[in-house]
């Protein structure tokens, strides 16, 4: 379930996926294209994928296309009504509860965390005491990166947690805020799952209620939109199960593995929301509109920071390239065995995005991403 989530692999194929959402002319060769009679998502089944879901969204309309199945060697299909694991895709949503929480005034984009957690003084390094809540959705906190599985078991082994959710959650924290900085907190950027953990409890401790619930109530119910926490099929009947390995060596992961449901829980923050496939595209057009001026629930200090940013440049969730005097904002997200993809054009004229219930278990040999990647230019 960790990987870095950034999109440093993909520089060099955004040129085509730019193209796709109108920023250059689009096209593609006929070898390249599928059949007339196979779905671009059929297609990427058919090459390895064990069930997918792309969309292209503009302000005004949404297509969607799905294939595959729940799980590898059953027979049950898969479709947008189900709910799959967006990864660190929902980091924005975290950045967007944040700012909703701005616009209530219960706290601000420069409000450090003592100041919302003071019980945590003198139990953490000195270095992150003046952290702010943007730094931690900015990767700027220095904070560790809590991405790779070394890591995880190292926190499992040595945090010592509690089976009370709330003291659970800060002493997590605590754990994370005493690991050595990997670079001086506000100097530069490091992607940090422990920097949104902590953003998280801050949020927590002011909305008086768990992560999920207050996302749900304060970021998605007014857009129409409702989320679950951690592998879908934990909670429901009939939902995908992710899966994780080589190119036809698939594992499938378990929905009652218990320390994945439990760092799942613990870094929820990070990328352990769950959406259907309509609904993220809906939470992609509400976007849109949002970034063309529309009014929309969106909170417009988190679109305006959004708006700013420029080349080779990352805020409240989102990457940004530039290329032909536009600018594309990007994720890729991945957990438990799911990848999550997406494009969107800072103007707001369209977006694209695959999600997919299968993941690469090997960095160096990214056949999923690339899958992800080629049935979202073939929309």
């Amino acid at each position: 379930m960790f990987s870095s989530h950034f999109l440093s692999r993909l520089v060099l194929p955004i040129f085509l996926i730019i193209s796709c959402l109108g920023i250059v002319a689009c096209g593609s060769s006929k070898d390249d294209e599928p059949s007339k009679d196979t779905s671009v998502a059929q297609t990427a089944v058919n090459q390895g994928l064990v069930g997918i879901i792309v969309g292209k969204i503009t302000p005004a309309d949404i297509k969607v296309d799905s294939a595959g199945v729940l799980e590898k060697n059953k027979s049950a299909h898969l479709t947008e009504k189900q709910y799959f694991a967006i990864g660190s895709n929902g980091k924005s949503i975290t950045a967007m509860l944040a700012a909703r929480m701005i616009e209530s005034g219960l706290l601000h984009w420069d409000t450090k965390i003592l100041e919302v957690l003071p019980e945590l003084k003198g139990k953490i390094l000195p270095a992150y005491e003046n952290v702010t809540l943007e730094q931690l959705l900015n990767h700027r906190s220095g904070l560790l990166a809590l991405t790779s599985a070394e890591e995880a078991s190292n926190f499992l082994a040595t945090a010592h947690l509690p089976e009370d959710p709330w003291q659970r959650r800060l002493t997590a924290i605590t754990w994370m805020l005493n690991q050595s900085p990997y670079n001086i907190p506000g100097s530069a950027f490091s992607y940090s799952n422990a920097g949104y953990t902590v953003a998280g409890a801050m949020l927590e401790k002011l909305g008086n209620d768990n992560y999920t619930n207050l996302v749900n109530n304060w970021v998605l119910g007014p857009l129409n939109i409702s989320a679950i926490n951690t592998m879908p099929a934990t909670h429901l009947d009939n939902q995908p199960l992710g899966h994780l390995g080589n190119k036809g060596q698939l594992q499938t992961i378990s929905s009652q593995d218990e320390q994945r449901l439990l760092i799942d829980d613990l870094i929820a923050p990070a990328g352990s929301l769950c959406l259907t496939g309509a609904d993220y595209a809906k939470y992609l057009q509400w976007h849109l509109l949002a970034l063309g001026g529309k009014n929309t629930p969106i909170p417009a200090s988190y679109i305006e920071k959004l708006q700013r940013l420029g080349d080779k440049d990352y805020a409240l969730g989102w990457q940004s390239t530039t290329l032909n005097n536009g600018i594309i904002l990007n994720h890729l997200g991945e957990t438990d065995g799911f990848k999550t993809l997406v494009f969107m054009d800072q103007r707001g004229s369209a977006a694209i995005f695959g999600i997919t219930n299968t993941a690469e278990i090997d960095e160096s040999n990214p056949w999923v991403t690339s899958l992800l990647q080629d049935a979202v230019l073939k929309l």
